[in-house]
């Protein structure tokens, strides 16, 4: 019974330009736990695209 509640997820990053990811799902949580991951990841982007903005600012008012 318990088995049915597992979810299985493995990512190996290979290389910079080499991404494998691999998703095993063994019940409906593990599509729950990779939308989870999918929305983090998103989260990661759009914080590193702000963080990006802020510097360019600050870089700018350094520079005259």
């Amino acid at each position: 019974m318990m088995f049915m509640f597992l979810s299985f997820i493995s990512i190996s990053i290979q290389s910079a330009n080499d991404f494998e990811f691999e998703l095993d799902i063994r019940s409906s949580s593990a599509i729950y736990n990779f939308n989870n991951i999918y929305q983090n990841i998103n989260n990661w982007i759009n914080f590193k695209r702000i963080i990006q903005v802020i510097m360019n600012r600050i870089n700018q008012k350094m520079e005259g």
